[in-house]
């Protein structure tokens, strides 16, 4: 249903712009009202048509107004954003002159605002409370989003005097960074998962990529940014066969890597003829191990093995590793060996499964039960023929990631091509079965979030 966002202090270039280019890429947004309001009608109308000609090239259909009267622009506004600076840059750089003189210490980019204490912010805290008050008076239903700083000492000040206030505090910087990216999954790149992690400090974590079909959609969300890490799951062309493909091209030159973590099956392994399915054994191997391990000394400063009990750190994200490769799984060699970590960012904890089986399930169960609560889970192996119950139960999310496409996400409990108990028990893999029994899990477990790619890409605030 279309929202009216309401932006107070519209004419600030990076504020508004940023806020814009936010609403432009997230489809929930499409037909909405954008309300700008600022007192500088010179800046306002700048910012006015960058703003219209910003959604117009994007082919965006979003309706953008403006005004000077504030209490105009939140009329009917779902949202109501305070990015102000009361009096403009004339009291910042006043405050700026003020701080140098007086060895004040700055903030995080010699913003004097970052620092609750300093002068100017009473005149700040006088002007959020005012917007606030008419809030409540125009559009008390709506959620007044402060943005403008301080925002700490000011969201922390007007929630204890207006206690039934919905308010929030954020700053573009670190507004919508901590948020994970599922790169789309389309019916013509059936299994594909892709993931991209964006910091605060404008870095990004891509995990997998997905196949070569998918890199343009890929680099369309990394978006020419430096990759922190690169983690790649599993030996599996659905995940990293896009990957590959990119270093065998061109050396991967059009991504900024500079680490990328795995850890596979050996590829030695081809030689254990004692597998009973030696068969499929060797067509796991083969899938697309040979040719990472063929594009490898490309990237050789760049790789890193990681093994279970490692963690790594990419600014405000911690990710720890809970399993990895075991030898001596070969029933499901590929999936078993998947890298499972959590991620630990500032506000949720997100466990990634990869392509985990049951037996490998059973193995990360009996090891790290203890590691596994996390506030979203990846679904393990897109749903289907994955770990079991337990595993969920422990996790306990509150919301599911999916990689699935329609017809995987409503798989039958137990679909026909998986019945062939005969064959498959004599490898070990016994337990069968579809989405929709993993489905049911999730409504036993109280689930009421689902992140699907069959519905597009998802973008998710960490």
């Amino acid at each position: 249903m279309p929202c009216k966002i309401c932006i107070i202090g519209a004419g600030s270039a990076i504020f508004s712009l940023n806020l814009i280019k936010d609403i432009c890429v997230n489809k929930h947004f499409e037909n909405c009202t954008v309300s700008l309001m600022d007192v500088n009608e010179a800046r306002l109308d700048a910012i006015y048509n960058l703003c219209i000609r910003y959604a117009q090239e994007l082919g965006e259909k979003l309706n953008v107004v403006k005004t000077t009267d504030r209490r105009e622009a939140m009329r009917d506004a779902d949202f109501v954003l305070n990015v102000a600076l009361d009096y403009g840059h004339d009291r910042y750089k006043e405050g700026i002159k003020v701080a140098y003189a007086n060895g004040y210490r700055f903030g995080g980019s010699l913003h004097v605002l970052h620092d609750e204490a300093f002068y100017i912010n009473f005149y700040q805290l006088r002007l959020m409370e005012s917007i606030l008050q008419d809030v409540l008076a125009i559009c008390p239903n709506a959620w007044y989003i402060m943005v403008a700083n301080p925002v700490q000492g000011g969201v922390t000040y007007l929630q204890r005097k207006y206690k039934n206030a919905k308010i929030i505090g954020m700053c573009h910087g670190y507004t919508g960074v901590y948020t994970l990216t599922d790169a789309m999954l389309t019916e013509n790149s059936p299994y594909m998962m892709s993931f991209v992690i964006c910091t605060s400090k404008n870095n990004v974590i891509v995990i997998d990529g997905g196949r070569a079909g998918d890199m343009p959609l890929l680099k369309h969300y990394i978006g020419g940014r430096h990759i922190s890490a690169w983690i790649l799951t599993h030996a599996h062309s659905d995940h990293i066969s896009g990957f590959v493909d990119e270093i065998r091209k061109n050396g991967g030159e059009d991504f900024d890597i500079e680490n990328i973590y795995y850890n596979f099956p050996p590829y030695d392994l081809i030689n254990n003829h004692n597998v009973l399915d030696y068969a499929y054994f060797v067509e796991e191997l083969q899938d697309v191990l040979p040719q990472f391990l063929e594009i490898a000394p490309k990237i050789q400063e760049k790789l890193h093995v990681v093994h279970q009990g490692e963690s790594i750190t990419v600014d405000e994200c911690r990710f720890d590793f809970l399993f990895s490769y075991h030898e001596g799984l070969t029933n499901n060699l590929m999936n078993d060996s998947s890298l499972v970590f959590k991620l630990f960012a500032p506000n949720k904890t997100v466990l990634f499964l990869g392509d985990l089986g049951p037996e490998a399930g059973d193995i990360l169960f009996r090891e790290s039960k203890h590691l596994l609560k996390s506030d979203l889970v990846q679904m393990a192996h897109h749903g289907h023929m994955n770990v079991g119950m337990e595993v969920y139960a422990e996790i306990l999310p509150e919301g599911c990631l999916w990689c699935a496409p329609d017809w995987l996400y409503e798989e039958e409990e137990f679909p026909d091509y998986l019945r062939d108990t005969e064959g498959l028990r004599r490898v070990g893999r016994n337990r069968l079965y579809g989405t929709k029994l993993t489905r049911k899990w999730m409504d036993l477990l109280g689930v009421k979030k689902h992140y699907v790619t069959k519905d597009g890409t998802q973008r998710i605030v960490l």
